[in-house]
Protein backbone atom coordinates (compact mmCIF):
# COMPACT_ATOMS: atom_id res chain seq x y z
CA UNK A 1 0.00 0.00 0.00
CA UNK A 2 1.57 3.27 -0.87
CA UNK A 3 1.83 6.05 1.06
CA UNK A 4 -0.54 9.02 1.28
CA UNK A 5 2.04 11.52 1.55
CA UNK A 6 4.13 10.31 -0.93
CA UNK A 7 1.33 9.32 -3.41
CA UNK A 8 2.43 9.26 -7.29
CA UNK A 9 0.32 11.75 -9.65
CA UNK A 10 -1.80 8.13 -10.72
CA UNK A 11 -2.45 7.31 -7.18
CA UNK A 12 -4.25 10.57 -6.35
CA UNK A 13 -5.56 10.40 -9.36
CA UNK A 14 -7.33 6.82 -8.44
CA UNK A 15 -7.95 8.62 -5.05
CA UNK A 16 -9.79 11.55 -6.28
CA UNK A 17 -12.11 9.00 -8.58
CA UNK A 18 -13.06 6.62 -5.88
CA UNK A 19 -14.05 9.97 -3.87
CA UNK A 20 -15.73 11.20 -6.64
CA UNK A 21 -17.71 8.35 -7.29
CA UNK A 22 -18.57 7.86 -3.71
CA UNK A 23 -19.69 11.66 -3.72
CA UNK A 24 -22.47 10.80 -6.47
CA UNK A 25 -23.55 7.91 -4.72
CA UNK A 26 -24.51 9.90 -1.69
CA UNK A 27 -25.63 12.64 -3.94
CA UNK A 28 -27.91 10.13 -5.74
CA UNK A 29 -29.43 8.15 -2.35
CA UNK A 30 -29.46 11.25 0.16
CA UNK A 31 -32.70 12.65 -1.25
CA UNK A 32 -34.29 9.00 -1.16
CA UNK A 33 -32.92 8.22 2.11
CA UNK A 34 -34.35 11.79 3.42
CA UNK A 35 -37.73 10.79 2.22
CA UNK A 36 -37.70 7.01 3.79
CA UNK A 37 -37.23 8.61 7.36
CA UNK A 38 -39.38 11.39 6.71
CA UNK A 39 -42.06 9.25 5.98
CA UNK A 40 -42.20 7.17 9.03
CA UNK A 41 -43.15 10.62 11.33
CA UNK A 42 -44.34 12.41 8.39
CA UNK A 43 -42.49 15.44 9.06
CA UNK A 44 -39.30 16.44 6.85
CA UNK A 45 -36.05 15.11 7.76
CA UNK A 46 -33.04 17.24 5.76
CA UNK A 47 -29.21 15.89 6.24
CA UNK A 48 -28.62 19.41 4.36
CA UNK A 49 -25.15 19.64 2.47
CA UNK A 50 -23.18 16.90 2.51
CA UNK A 51 -19.03 16.57 2.26
CA UNK A 52 -16.83 13.36 0.90
CA UNK A 53 -13.27 14.46 2.18
CA UNK A 54 -10.41 12.57 2.36
CA UNK A 55 -9.89 10.93 5.86
CA UNK A 56 -6.53 12.81 6.01
CA UNK A 57 -8.81 15.48 6.79
CA UNK A 58 -10.77 14.14 9.84
CA UNK A 59 -7.68 14.65 11.75
CA UNK A 60 -7.48 18.17 11.09
CA UNK A 61 -11.44 18.38 11.64
CA UNK A 62 -10.60 16.36 15.71
CA UNK A 63 -7.59 19.13 16.65
CA UNK A 64 -9.69 22.29 15.30
CA UNK A 65 -12.60 20.45 17.16
CA UNK A 66 -10.54 20.07 20.22
CA UNK A 67 -9.63 23.92 19.88
CA UNK A 68 -12.60 25.32 19.45
CA UNK A 69 -14.07 23.18 23.01
CA UNK A 70 -10.99 24.53 24.87
CA UNK A 71 -11.73 27.67 24.17
CA UNK A 72 -15.27 27.52 25.05
CA UNK A 73 -15.04 25.44 28.20
CA UNK A 74 -12.14 27.92 29.08
CA UNK A 75 -14.63 30.68 28.81
CA UNK A 76 -17.12 29.47 30.89
CA UNK A 77 -14.46 28.64 33.03
CA UNK A 78 -13.07 32.01 33.49
CA UNK A 79 -16.39 33.63 32.94
CA UNK A 80 -14.90 36.22 30.67
CA UNK A 81 -13.95 34.92 26.93
CA UNK A 82 -11.80 38.40 27.59
CA UNK A 83 -10.07 36.57 30.34
CA UNK A 84 -8.63 34.20 27.80
CA UNK A 85 -5.43 35.61 27.26
CA UNK A 86 -4.27 34.14 30.52
CA UNK A 87 -4.65 30.34 29.35
CA UNK A 88 -3.10 30.85 26.08
CA UNK A 89 -0.44 28.59 27.15
CA UNK A 90 -2.90 26.15 28.09
CA UNK A 91 -4.50 26.18 24.73
CA UNK A 92 -1.38 25.71 22.50
CA UNK A 93 -0.67 23.06 24.97
CA UNK A 94 -3.86 20.94 24.33
CA UNK A 95 -3.30 21.49 20.37
CA UNK A 96 -0.06 19.99 20.91
CA UNK A 97 -0.60 17.22 22.68
CA UNK A 98 -3.95 16.26 20.18
CA UNK A 99 -1.37 16.95 17.56
CA UNK A 100 0.93 14.57 18.94
CA UNK A 101 -1.41 11.81 19.85
CA UNK A 102 -3.02 12.16 16.21
CA UNK A 103 0.60 11.52 14.47
CA UNK A 104 1.36 8.38 16.67
CA UNK A 105 -2.02 6.39 15.18
CA UNK A 106 -3.77 6.59 18.37
CA UNK A 107 -6.24 8.77 16.98
CA UNK A 108 -8.48 5.88 15.58
CA UNK A 109 -8.20 4.94 19.41
CA UNK A 110 -10.04 8.29 20.22
CA UNK A 111 -13.06 8.10 17.75
CA UNK A 112 -14.12 4.55 16.75
CA UNK A 113 -10.69 2.28 15.97
CA UNK A 114 -11.88 1.86 12.52
CA UNK A 115 -9.75 4.63 10.67
CA UNK A 116 -6.73 2.61 10.12
CA UNK A 117 -8.02 -0.48 8.90
CA UNK A 118 -8.95 1.42 5.56
CA UNK A 119 -12.59 2.54 6.90
CA UNK A 120 -15.07 5.36 6.73
CA UNK A 121 -16.35 8.20 9.19
CA UNK A 122 -19.51 10.27 9.23
CA UNK A 123 -19.09 13.51 11.19
CA UNK A 124 -20.73 16.89 11.21
CA UNK A 125 -22.48 16.04 7.35
CA UNK A 126 -18.96 15.24 6.19
CA UNK A 127 -18.01 11.32 4.98
CA UNK A 128 -14.74 10.82 5.60
CA UNK A 129 -13.24 8.39 3.43
CA UNK A 130 -9.90 5.91 3.78
CA UNK A 131 -7.70 6.56 0.85
CA UNK A 132 -6.93 2.98 1.30
CA UNK A 133 -10.25 2.19 0.19
CA UNK A 134 -9.15 3.43 -3.46
CA UNK A 135 -6.62 0.59 -3.68
CA UNK A 136 -9.40 -2.45 -2.40
CA UNK A 137 -11.17 -4.28 -5.29
CA UNK A 138 -14.32 -4.84 -2.62
CA UNK A 139 -14.16 -1.48 -1.42
CA UNK A 140 -14.17 0.50 -4.44
CA UNK A 141 -16.83 -1.41 -6.12
CA UNK A 142 -19.93 0.03 -7.95
CA UNK A 143 -21.95 -2.43 -5.84
CA UNK A 144 -20.28 -1.48 -2.79
CA UNK A 145 -20.23 2.35 -2.68
CA UNK A 146 -23.89 1.99 -3.38
CA UNK A 147 -24.05 0.13 0.30
CA UNK A 148 -21.73 2.86 1.43
CA UNK A 149 -23.56 5.34 0.76
CA UNK A 150 -26.82 4.40 2.08
CA UNK A 151 -24.74 3.30 5.48
CA UNK A 152 -22.94 6.31 6.11
CA UNK A 153 -26.27 8.37 4.99
CA UNK A 154 -27.77 6.43 7.60
CA UNK A 155 -24.97 7.70 10.03
CA UNK A 156 -26.41 10.82 9.32
CA UNK A 157 -29.68 10.27 10.17
CA UNK A 158 -28.82 9.01 13.63
CA UNK A 159 -26.70 11.63 14.43
CA UNK A 160 -29.43 14.10 13.29
CA UNK A 161 -32.23 12.23 15.23
CA UNK A 162 -30.10 11.55 18.35
CA UNK A 163 -28.22 15.00 18.38
CA UNK A 164 -24.99 13.54 19.90
CA UNK A 165 -21.74 14.39 18.38
CA UNK A 166 -19.46 11.12 18.37
CA UNK A 167 -16.46 13.42 19.52
CA UNK A 168 -18.20 14.67 22.79
CA UNK A 169 -19.51 10.64 23.14
CA UNK A 170 -15.66 9.65 22.29
CA UNK A 171 -14.28 12.33 24.75
CA UNK A 172 -16.62 12.70 27.75
CA UNK A 173 -18.23 9.31 28.27
CA UNK A 174 -16.91 6.16 30.28
CA UNK A 175 -15.63 2.78 28.10
CA UNK A 176 -18.68 0.89 28.43
CA UNK A 177 -20.67 3.99 26.84
CA UNK A 178 -18.81 4.65 24.25
CA UNK A 179 -18.31 1.03 23.34
CA UNK A 180 -22.03 0.84 23.45
CA UNK A 181 -22.68 4.40 21.10
CA UNK A 182 -20.66 2.90 19.00
CA UNK A 183 -22.00 -0.19 18.50
CA UNK A 184 -25.57 1.29 18.92
CA UNK A 185 -24.68 3.39 15.65
CA UNK A 186 -23.32 0.82 13.31
CA UNK A 187 -26.22 -1.26 13.73
CA UNK A 188 -28.46 1.19 12.86
CA UNK A 189 -26.72 2.40 10.12
CA UNK A 190 -25.86 -1.53 9.06
CA UNK A 191 -29.94 -2.16 9.85
CA UNK A 192 -31.06 1.35 7.00
CA UNK A 193 -28.11 -0.27 4.81
CA UNK A 194 -29.16 -3.97 4.44
CA UNK A 195 -33.12 -3.86 5.35
CA UNK A 196 -34.82 -0.56 5.83
CA UNK A 197 -33.61 1.31 2.88
CA UNK A 198 -33.21 -2.04 0.59
CA UNK A 199 -35.68 -1.31 -1.78
CA UNK A 200 -33.72 2.06 -2.93
CA UNK A 201 -30.99 -0.20 -4.57
CA UNK A 202 -30.95 -1.24 -8.44
CA UNK A 203 -31.88 -4.77 -8.81
CA UNK A 204 -28.56 -5.70 -9.05
CA UNK A 205 -27.39 -4.08 -6.13
CA UNK A 206 -29.68 -5.09 -4.47
CA UNK A 207 -29.42 -8.88 -5.76
CA UNK A 208 -25.98 -8.92 -3.76
CA UNK A 209 -27.36 -7.76 -0.24
CA UNK A 210 -27.24 -9.77 2.74
CA UNK A 211 -29.47 -10.46 5.57
CA UNK A 212 -28.40 -8.11 8.12
CA UNK A 213 -27.46 -10.19 10.84
CA UNK A 214 -24.67 -12.08 8.68
CA UNK A 215 -23.16 -8.60 7.90
CA UNK A 216 -21.33 -6.82 11.35
CA UNK A 217 -18.76 -8.72 12.60
CA UNK A 218 -18.29 -8.02 16.21
CA UNK A 219 -20.76 -9.54 19.01
CA UNK A 220 -21.78 -6.38 20.04
CA UNK A 221 -22.35 -5.27 16.48
CA UNK A 222 -24.96 -8.93 16.43
CA UNK A 223 -26.37 -8.01 19.55
CA UNK A 224 -27.33 -4.33 18.94
CA UNK A 225 -28.37 -5.35 15.25
CA UNK A 226 -30.92 -8.20 16.53
CA UNK A 227 -31.94 -5.93 18.82
CA UNK A 228 -33.19 -3.17 16.31
CA UNK A 229 -34.84 -6.12 14.62
CA UNK A 230 -36.99 -7.20 17.30
CA UNK A 231 -37.97 -3.58 18.31
CA UNK A 232 -38.96 -3.00 14.70
CA UNK A 233 -40.52 -6.53 14.72
CA UNK A 234 -42.82 -5.41 17.83
CA UNK A 235 -43.30 -1.36 17.28
CA UNK A 236 -43.35 -1.38 13.83
CA UNK A 237 -40.37 0.75 11.49
CA UNK A 238 -41.23 3.88 13.46
CA UNK A 239 -39.28 2.92 16.60
CA UNK A 240 -36.31 3.46 13.90
CA UNK A 241 -36.72 7.45 15.26
CA UNK A 242 -36.70 6.66 18.48
CA UNK A 243 -33.59 4.53 18.65
CA UNK A 244 -31.35 7.27 17.81
CA UNK A 245 -32.47 9.24 20.90
CA UNK A 246 -32.86 6.74 22.80
CA UNK A 247 -30.01 4.10 22.20
CA UNK A 248 -29.03 3.83 26.12
CA UNK A 249 -31.79 2.42 27.13
CA UNK A 250 -33.20 0.51 23.85
CA UNK A 251 -30.03 -1.26 23.45
CA UNK A 252 -28.39 -1.68 26.23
Amino acid sequence: MEDYQVMSDESQSRVEKYLSNLGSKVSHYQPLVERKFSDLGGRSISLGEISVKDMDYLTKEFIEYMYRKTLEDTAKEKGSAEELGSVNFLERGIVWFVQKVARRGAWSNIVNGNIERGDLFWLNNTLYASYKRAFNSKDSSEAQMHFDAVHELCHGIWVGLGGENPFEVNINEKERIRRLYVESAEAFASYGELVFCKELYPKDVCLQAEKFPKIPPEEGLDKRGLKIEQLVAVNGDRVLLDIPRNWRSLLK
